[in-house]
């Protein structure tokens, strides 16, 4: 909760400002002193900013200054002082000085905060957020007094300062709130607690026991140090609080009325002195009241019975007039009648020669209805003859329709069972590929191993001194080429058991063409076109194999003669240079088989991979076969179920078109009564025509009659219209009469029993309040001998205290004190910020007339 200063402290603060820093015209140099102290939770001071202004009606130039502050700072200038202890010498061209300083010093005016919550006392940072009863006291003390000796009586007397507390609790938090004193003002959002004060007076006037109320003396003060302040809280946050403190001594100033006990002594005597005089006349008001009362209560009769009079006679007349308003109105819309038919008439006999033609027009049409009548006879019965035969075929329609739904269901069930074996011809093509790879694979390692031994046959040739290496080299060759030979004899099983897959696959879609018959040419040929690309596949992949088996076969021999020649060559080295040539000779062999064995390879691995691209789109077809199948089928079954539909819709409308021919029969003989009719009204119609000359000429004479009637009620209406206010008036006045003479009559009963009521009170006053005020107010003035004498020392030592920080004899000075306790989120920029905002609201309570009230009385109005 941190709001800022409310808009009538502020005010409040400029009006102190402007009230109190009247100096007197004797003096050169003003100072007038602001305090900014800041407050903990607790109403303990934590920082003290004092601001001064010297100000002065020509140039400051070079004067001294007494201050205590510390850390004494120029604010609206570049001069600095002279420090001397506590005396400041300053040298400034202008009218005005400000600067600021801190100081710790005793504040003339304490503020102590207690709170409470549920009936214990707490910290407030403690019960922050806790809920229930709440009790805040405020007590202020001044700690500024002087012992003065009053009437030859020692008396210790309080400088006096008046002091303006406001506290803000927030609505959203606070509710019920209710104080001892001050006041409480809610502005919607926050309620603020607002408390005038001066602190101290009480005691320096020692009125404890005479004095209770504030209305027993000549001022209008209250003179309580503290305020307390209950409430609810449902989320307990600690207040700002913020207090204004002056000196102030207009307000003891004017009071007046005992300056001297002498003057007081006699007042009383004249109060009772004139209450003997009251009571006297008191006597006689009563004796002459009660005569009043007993004469006019004949005359409130006589006033009766004339409104009773009058009343009568202003009924039979409302009565009258309620009447003629009615006759005036029948006239006038009679008159209104006759002239319409008058001016309407021609429009009338335009009407009836209209109405004449159109009878002749309609007689015709009714003959043209009647002929035309038997041709639709003929073509309702004609209608009803033909739904008859479309419902008796719908038997037939409705057996197609179903014989097509079971022939897609048929169809559905295939193309399923064609899609649920797809996966598998698709398997059998991958595996087949992946066979081929690993043999083409195994085929470069094959024809690396026949080079290597080609080329070894032509070292040997070439250098005996390396038989024993071509001899290694060539064995090596050998090993290689024979573990070549065998991955691709497993690779041909591989691609062999592809092939028998591939076959079977082809042979169930034969079955389904089969199956399907002519039911759907269009599919049929698909399947045909997918079957016959699986056998060419099939196809080529056996010429593949069998060109692979021959080229496997002469590999094989060729390895086996290798391995002879080379088991000859490890036997000895010139058995092997004398079959040299022929080891050359079955390695150019070799090398040619191995080249047939590679090309073969080549042409299954390519037949292989184009065979496992096409299964993209043979299962792409297949799916789109299983969509067309489902629609299809969907497609069946809504004709099959419309069927039935279509049944009834043939139904319903066979009987419309039985009842059509039933109304068109009932038309006819409607027809020959309609001409009938038409006629008669065609000769009805030519008989108006001719009457209607009749007519006109008894409109003009009725119309003639009802405005010589409309005339006459006007007038009627004028005259009883005229008595009827006449009437009303007079009733009216008679009303009055009776009433305010009822009310004269009551009041003189009520007169009566109050003036006996004052003769009793007054009698009372005297005795018990005139005479006894005069008695002990005689005895009081005995005890408050020296009020006067302390009422000028306490003005006085107002004058004298000066401001807080320090004055110089040759300044006149004035000070005022900003206190205020930042709530738990206040920031203490706050109370710089609004302090600042001071000096914008001077010229709105400068307003305020300074010569009628005094400074307390126009505080009090910024509050109420």
């Amino acid at each position: 909760m941190n709001k800022g200063l409310s808009k009538k402290i502020i005010c409040l603060v400029a009006l102190i400002t402007t009230t109190t820093s009247t100096m007197a015209f004797a003096q050169d140099i003003n100072k007038d002193e602001t305090v900014y102290v800041l407050l903990d939770e607790k109403g303990n001071p934590t920082e003290q900013i004092v601001s001064d202004w010297i100000s002065s009606d020509k140039a400051l130039g070079s004067f001294n200054d007494k201050s205590n502050l510390e850390n004494i700072k120029n604010v609206k200038g570049d001069e600095e002082p002279v420090l001397s202890g506590d005396t400041l010498k300053w040298n400034i061209d202008s009218t005005d000085l400000y600067y600021q300083g801190k100081t710790n010093n005793k504040l003339p005016v304490s503020l102590a905060v207690k709170y409470e919550l549920n009936g214990k006392e707490i910290n407030p940072k403690d019960a922050l957020g806790e809920a229930g009863n709440f009790k805040i006291t405020l007590t202020l003390t001044n700690n500024e007094s002087k012992t003065k000796v009053v009437n030859g009586k020692s008396r210790t007397l309080y400088t006096p300062f008046l002091s303006a507390t406001e506290l803000t609790l927030s609505n959203d938090n606070f509710s019920n709130v209710k104080v001892n004193t001050g006041k409480i003002l809610n502005d919607g959002n926050n309620s603020l607690v607002t408390f005038i004060s001066l602190p101290g007076l009480k005691e320096s006037l020692d009125l404890d026991g005479l004095f209770d109320n504030k209305e027993d003396i000549n001022m209008d003060l209250d003179l309580k140090d503290s305020i307390e302040i209950t409430g609810e809280t449902t989320n307990f946050e600690i207040p700002a609080i913020m207090m204004l403190v002056t000196t102030s001594s207009e307000e003891l100033e004017e009071i007046k009325g005992s300056e001297t006990i002498n003057d007081l002594r006699s007042s009383l005597n004249d109060l009772k002195e004139g209450g003997e005089d009251l009571l006297s006349g008191s006597k006689k008001l009563l004796d002459g009241q009660k005569e009043l009362a007993s004469n006019y209560k004949t005359f409130n009769n006589g006033i009766n019975t004339l409104a009773d009079g009058a009343s009568k006679l202003n009924n039979g007349i409302s009565e009258l007039n309620g009447k003629v308003p009615e006759l005036v109105t029948g006239a006038n819309a009679l008159m209104n009648g006759a002239g319409q038919i008058k001016d309407n008439y021609a429009l009338f006999n335009e009407g009836v020669s209209t109405l004449s033609n159109g009878a002749t027009a309609l007689d015709s049409g009714v003959n043209k209805l009647t002929n035309s009548v038997p041709a639709l006879v003929d073509g309702s019965k004609q209608l009803e003859d033909g739904l008859g035969q479309v419902k008796n075929n719908y038997e037939t329609f409705n057996t197609g329709v179903s014989s097509l739904a079971n022939g897609a269901s048929d169809l559905n069930d295939g193309i399923s069972s064609l899609g649920e074996q797809t996966p598998i011809l698709i398997q059998g093509i991958k595996d087949l590929n992946n066979g081929l790879a690993k043999l083409d694979k195994n085929r470069e390692a094959m024809a690396t191993g026949i080079n290597e031994y080609v080329d070894n046959s032509i070292k040997i040739q070439g250098g005996y001194d390396q038989l024993n290496k071509g001899i290694i080299t060539a064995a090596a060759g050998a090993k290689t080429l024979s573990d070549g030979i065998s991955s691709g004899s497993e690779g041909i099983e591989s691609l062999v058991n592809s092939t028998e897959t591939l076959d079977g696959f082809a042979a169930s879609l034969n079955q389904i063409i089969e199956g399907l018959g002519d039911t759907n040419p269009e599919l049929t040929k698909s399947l045909r076109q997918i079957s016959g690309g699986i056998a060419q596949v099939s196809e080529g992949q056996k010429v593949g194999l069998a060109t692979l088996g021959s080229g496997l076969g002469t590999a094989a021999t060729s390895a086996n003669e290798l391995s002879e020649g080379l088991s000859k060559a490890s036997q000895t080295s010139e058995y092997l240079n004398g079959q040299f040539e022929t080891l050359v000779s079955n390695g150019e062999k070799l090398k040619t088989g191995a080249t047939a064995i590679s090309e073969g390879l080549g042409v299954a691995y390519a037949g292989s991979q184009q065979l496992a691209n096409a299964t993209g789109t043979l299962e792409t077809g297949i799916s789109k076969l299983t969509k067309g199948s489902g629609v299809l089928l969907a497609g069946a079954n809504e004709l099959n179920s419309n069927s039935v539909k279509i049944n009834e819709a043939v139904g319903q409308l066979y009987t419309g078109s039985t009842q059509l021919s039933t109304g068109t029969t009932q038309l006819q003989a409607g027809t020959t009564e309609l001409q009938a009719g038409s006629s008669q009204v065609a000769s009805g119609a030519k008989a108006l025509s001719d009457n209607s000359k009749k007519i006109n000429d008894a409109v003009g004479t009725l119309y003639n009659g009802t405005t010589t009637l409309t005339q006459g009620g006007t007038a009627l209406s004028q005259g009883v219209g005229e008595l009827a206010n006449g009437g009303n008036s007079l009733v009216e006045g008679t009303n009055s009469l009776k009433t305010a003479s009822s009310q004269i009559l009551e009041g003189t009963e009520k007169l009566e029993n109050g003036t006996s009521e004052l003769y009793d009170g007054v009698s009372k006053l005297k005795k018990e309040g005139l005479d006894q005020i005069s008695d002990k107010g005689n005895t009081a003035l005995d005890s408050i001998d020296g009020f006067v004498e302390v009422k000028d020392e306490l003005v006085q030592m107002s004058k004298d205290y000066g401001v807080y920080s320090g004055l110089s004899e040759d300044m006149d000075g004035v000070v005022k004190f900003v206190m205020r306790s930042n709530s738990v989120e206040s920031d203490k920029k706050v109370l710089k910020v609004e302090t600042d905002k001071v000096s914008n609201k001077e010229e709105e309570v400068s307003k305020v007339d300074t010569q009628k009230d005094t400074i307390f009385t126009r505080i009090k109005k910024l509050f109420s």
